[in-house]
């Protein structure tokens, strides 16, 4: 069934029940229709339906079948979804707490998918070929609201960067990653000339 027929609120409910309940059933069960239409709905235009995706994504991720699943669907297409969603522009909405939300739950769950399960360091591959160094970093320096902002804004902002920095911890446990952090050479300005004088 299309995004575009299910007239209902929050269109991804029924979905997300299905898939935290399927955990229990035999694994040689279909679900391919439910994670389709996961990936979909974290790829739509209304903001209640992505953020309820994420939350999906949050309620599922402690499960293997699930992470498994949520790597090797539709070629890694599903987690790209989720990756996008970390960059979500929560600016231009008319709705932006719930917007906010948004890349605050795809950031907690990238952290979770990075560090736990057999599939961890392959999030961790994924990620680093998703340029999310570069992402996470723009995050954590990303300005500190002004005082106008509403508490919870402001909240979901410090939550958006404590799991970017999470997710920086966990990206340079690899090589790749702590070279994409810093670079394979010191920059020359890093020790000035007058230092290295004084020192000979």
């Amino acid at each position: 069934v299309g995004l575009g027929v299910r007239a209902i609120n929050n269109p991804c409910d029924r979905t997300i029940d299905i898939l935290y309940k399927s955990s229990t059933m035999a694994s040689g069960n279909d679900d391919s229709q439910l994670y389709q239409d996961l990936q979909g709905f974290l790829m739509s235009d209304r903001v209640d339906v992505r953020k309820a995706a994420t939350e999906a994504i949050l309620q599922i991720q402690h499960q293997e079948v699930h992470r498994h699943k949520l790597f090797e669907f539709d070629n890694g297409l599903l987690l790209q979804a989720l990756i996008r969603n970390a960059s979500y522009d929560e600016e231009s909405t008319s709705s932006p707490l719930e917007a906010a939300s948004i890349p605050a739950n795809a950031l907690q769950a990238l952290v979770y998918l990075s560090s736990h399960g057999t599939t961890a360091n392959q999030c961790i591959d994924v990620l680093l070929d998703s340029n999310m160094i570069a992402r996470a970093l723009e995050i954590v320096l990303s300005p500190v609201p002004s005082a106008k902002v509403t508490a919870p804004l402001q909240e979901l902002w410090r939550s958006k960067v404590n799991y970017a920095m999470a997710l920086i911890a966990n990206l340079t446990r690899m090589e790749q990653g702590a070279v994409d952090m810093v670079g394979r050479t010191l920059p020359e300005e890093a020790v000035s000339s007058a230092d290295l004088s004084a020192d000979a």
